[in-house]
């Protein structure tokens, strides 16, 4: 019996060791010091406004068609060019105009993809709103180009024109 009891008492003391040093160590743990710390980073984004056409090198090429019958004028005429267009800016407007007045003789006008208005934009010396742009970063855009006699009842001047439009990008 008294060897049971002694066995006991071990037992007993390895546990009450092993609760104090767990006791220890997490009184321990307790008392340890933390610290926490933050950063603020500041992210800056530029203002970004770019555009760009397909056709710098050479000019989009608008051909009337002959005219068939006596009394019949030059039909209307169409063209696609294309343009790139990068903006982080919102309802960035993007405006058109011709470096030369046209009115006397042509209507040359424009569609723009992402306009609100409806059909095309009838182009002079003074910047047109064409179109509306969102933040994007796009690539080939379509600009639709048409090209008609100023009256019905006048044709255009025999010969080659070579007509330079600047587009723009304007804050809202």
């Amino acid at each position: 019996m008294h060897s049971i009891m002694y066995h006991s008492k071990n037992i007993i003391k390895h546990l009450l060791k092993t609760i104090i040093l767990i006791s220890l160590l997490y009184t321990e743990a307790s008392f340890a010091e933390s610290a926490t710390a933050t950063q603020t980073i500041e992210i800056v984004i530029p203002k970004i406004a770019l555009i760009d056409t397909d056709n710098t090198k050479k000019p989009i090429k608008m051909v009337f068609n002959p005219i068939n019958n006596a009394g019949d004028n030059f039909a209307t005429t169409k063209v696609t060019g294309f343009y790139d267009v990068t903006s982080n800016i919102p309802r960035l407007r993007l405006y058109a105009q011709t470096d030369s007045d046209l009115k006397e003789n042509y209507n040359l006008s424009l569609k723009v993809l992402e306009t609100k208005t409806s059909g095309y934009q009838v182009l002079g010396t003074d910047p047109v709103k064409v179109s509306t742009q969102g933040q994007q970063a796009q690539k080939m855009q379509p600009l639709y180009y048409q090209a008609s006699p100023a009256s019905p009842n006048q044709t255009i001047p025999y010969g080659d024109i070579n007509v330079k439009v600047t587009y723009t990008l304007v804050e809202p």
